[in-house]
This record gives C-alpha cells, structure tokens and sequence, in this order.
C-alpha cells in the first residue's frame, strides 16, 4: 500500500468527519435566528426526517425492482457472462 496515498485519504477523511452537514447548518441556523425552542424543534424533525430517507435508500437499493422492469419490457435470465448478460430487453410493438 501507498503510505502517501493512505496519509491523503486518512487526512480527507478526517476533514470530511469533522465539516458540518447541511442539517447541523439548518440546526444551527434556526437556534440563531428564532432561539432554542425551535433549534431543538428542527432537530427532533431533522432526525426522523433522516432516519426516513436512509430506510427509503437502503429499501430501494436492496433489490432490484423487478415490478418497473416488467412494465418497461425487462427480462432477467438467470447464469450468463458479463455485466448485462442476465438482462434482456424484449422488444415487443405497441398494442393499440
């Protein structure tokens, strides 16, 4: 391994880890501009409001959505070589 390279990406990481995120940023704007109260209201709905969109990534990245692929003419064929060896495009002409 690159003792350089490591060095850089331990120093990137580190810099990353301790720049605040937009919700700290919207946090802390809020508790400046309209007090405490509604800097601690932002942050019990900044937190599900996250917990929310990390569910909705993971579920939506977790298996691939077999439902839209039908309706857009997708078929997995299971074994094959390649990246898109499993999938075929069905070309099939418009009804109607």
């Amino acid at each position: 391994m690159n003792p350089h390279l490591f060095l850089a990406f331990r120093l990137a990481a580190t810099a990353l880890a301790l720049l605040p995120g937009p919700v700290v940023t919207l946090v802390v704007a809020n508790s400046f501009s309209q007090g405490t109260r509604n800097g601690l209201v932002t942050v019990a709905g900044a937190g599900p409001g996250n917990a929310l969109l990390i569910d909705g990534a993971l579920r939506a990245t977790a298996r691939p959505p077999r439902r839209l692929d039908a309706r857009a003419g997708v078929r997995y064929r299971p074994g094959g070589r390649g990246p898109f060896a499993g999938v075929t495009r069905a070309i099939t002409p418009n009804a109607g």
